[in-house]
């Protein structure tokens, strides 16, 4: 599956609200997120996208129509409210709803469900983390040619250096003159960031693949990146559904014990 392939399999959110404030809010948390959902009234329209859709907010009101529509019961249904309304939960109960979400206290949570499901691909992203058993073991090269492999596979390689004393990564690649940041440009904290975002920011090597490649490597002599920034980026290509491997030095440090525990059900570990 080829580049513009896989942005088109990924499936949109669906909000299925009465109109009103309620849906107006929704629609602007929505926006927060960087999402643009499916805006859906009625349940014979939801058929279509019922199954695939990744997320399905819902209001009092439609959580009843779809039970009356005979909707099948599905896994990422919300019931939001904005009053507390203790019969929201009798209602998420008849959807099979798996959670109420209460306005103005979920909001912070519903903008990053929003923002998952706006990145949700057809399939999971993935880490692997290359460690070399000693040093000249030819960790790096390994870590690059993975990468290239799986552009040749055409999906979308995130290539991430967590070794500031390795003289950037960039250089197995022959990519060290092409424009981007590193991570000496990068200020990532613990929040969320968007893949799309760092494959605009960051180098991206034309390899003639039909996937693509975006790599973040340290510079040749500056600062590396942190626990929370590698986690961060690692979590940004599992939810665009890329693969991420990090190169990650021999000896302990925070960078590389992140890269190793990003997502401790995906991560693949290599030891060379």
């Amino acid at each position: 599956m080829g580049a513009q392939d896989a942005e088109s399999a990924i499936q949109r959110p669906m909000i299925m609200m009465t109109p009103g404030a309620l849906a107006d809010e929704i629609a602007r948390l929505a926006a927060a997120a960087g999402c643009e959902p499916y805006r859906i009234t009625d349940p014979g329209m939801a058929r279509e996208q019922w199954d695939s859709a990744p997320l399905v907010l819902l209001d009092s009101n439609t959580a009843t129509a779809v039970v009356q529509a005979g909707l099948p019961r599905r896994d990422g249904v919300v019931v939001v409210s904005a009053d507390g309304d203790p019969e929201a939960w009798r209602y998420a109960v008849a959807v099979g709803a798996q959670q109420v979400a209460v306005l103005p206290e979920a909001e912070g949570w519903l903008v990053g469900a929003l923002a998952d499901a706006a990145e949700s691909p057809a399939e999971p992203g993935r880490v692997l983390a290359v460690l070399g058993g000693r040093g000249g073991a030819g960790a790096s090269v390994l870590a690059a040619a993975v990468a290239v492999s799986v552009v040749g596979s055409g999906r979308h390689a995130m290539l991430v250096d967590c070794d500031a004393l390795g003289g950037g990564l960039d250089l197995a690649l022959g990519a060290e003159e092409i424009g981007g940041l590193r991570w000496s440009g990068l200020t990532l904290g613990g929040g969320r960031v968007p893949a799309a975002t760092l494959h605009a920011a960051l180098p991206a090597p034309r390899l003639g693949g039909r996937g693509g490649l975006t790599v973040l490597s340290c510079d040749r002599d500056g600062p590396g990146p942190d626990g929370i920034a590698v986690r961060t980026v690692c979590g940004a290509g599992r939810r665009a559904g890329n693969m991420v491997i990090c190169d990650v030095p021999r000896h302990p440090c925070e960078p590389g014990e992140a890269a190793l525990q990003a997502d401790r059900k995906s991560v693949c570990r290599e030891r060379v």
